[in-house]
């Protein structure tokens, strides 16, 4: 027959399967780099997704921060207006309760100056009334927020 022996076509078939073999491999390892190509890309979705949550949390920080010296802006405000209400009513005991609460809302704006300030006046005029209770309550706020900036 043609010069072909049998051993010769058993080792010729043996070959082809070992290159279809291969070739089963080549494909299962391209599926799974397409595989891992797509886990790639989901990762870099999932990553630009929580690049926009950090952003627009940020960004609910910058306006929670807004709006608390808001707040403390009104608080202020109010509370200026309450002592002028108070002098202009000769209303001593509204006007301590008016300088702690400015002076409490300078404090959480953490501006311990201004605060102690506000504390003062409170404790003369408590002092001027002999209220003890209003007196120690201005002279103890003072006091810790004397401690808060190291005077």
């Amino acid at each position: 027959m043609y010069g072909v022996t049998l051993p010769m076509y058993r080792d010729a078939l043996l070959m082809y399967g070992v290159t279809l073999a291969m070739h089963r491999v080549a494909l299962l390892m391209y599926g799974v780099t397409l595989a891992m190509h797509r886990v790639a890309l989901l990762m870099y979705g999932v990553t630009l997704a929580m690049h926009r949550v950090a952003l627009l949390m940020r960004g609910v920080t910058l306006l929670m921060r807004w709006l608390a010296k808001i707040i403390h802006d009104c608080d202020r405000l109010k509370f200026c207006y309450g002592v002028k209400i108070a002098e202009s009513l000769k209303d001593s005991s509204l006007q301590i309760k008016a300088l702690n609460s400015l002076g409490r809302t300078y404090s959480q704006q953490r501006q311990f100056e201004a605060a102690i300030t506000y504390y003062q006046q409170s404790l003369n005029i408590a002092q001027k009334l002999e209220n003890r209770r209003e007196e120690a309550r201005a002279f103890f706020s003072a006091s810790f927020k004397c401690g808060s900036i190291g005077i």
